[in-house]
């Protein structure tokens, strides 16, 4: 009996001894893919760091080619135009043609068409600056995230 006795003890430390071990190794392996994964989450957080860094500069390149790109000085030099086939529409109305309304004459059509164009430009400009702003709003949600 006091050989069983003994024997069992034995193995009870031998196992106690083998599971101290094993949690051990655990404990270290654990370590390591904690180490590893933290690794990984920087690299990644400074990747997309930098990807935002770089969709800000695109923001801001994009705001500046809508501000002053060459849309505004379009718009103004349409503007311009329009103007002066308005002025000279008005001189025309003024003198009473020989036989055609002043919708017919072509002034009246350049103004129209040119109207068209400023209406267009203005819409292009405005929805150029929406995306810009949103694009920008976009950048600054992923910040704060």
């Amino acid at each position: 009996m006091e050989r069983v006795s003994e024997r069992l003890h034995s193995d009870l430390r031998f196992c106690e001894d083998r599971l101290a071990e094993q949690v051990e190794s655990e404990k270290a392996q654990r370590s390591l893919n904690l180490a590893e994964i933290r690794r990984e989450a920087d690299y990644q957080l400074s990747d997309i760091t930098r990807s935002q860094a770089e969709l800000r500069e695109q923001v801001m390149s994009l705001k500046g080619q809508v501000y002053l790109g060459s849309s505004q000085s379009d718009i103004t030099t349409l503007q311009a135009e329009v103007k002066s086939l308005r002025s000279l529409m008005e001189k025309e109305q003024s003198c009473p043609p020989a036989s055609s309304e002043p919708t017919d004459s072509p002034a009246f059509n350049q103004v129209k068409l040119l109207e068209a164009e400023v209406a267009d430009l203005r819409r292009e400009v405005r929805t150029s600056q929406e995306q810009s702003f949103g694009q920008s709003a976009e950048a600054g949600l992923g910040l704060g995230g």
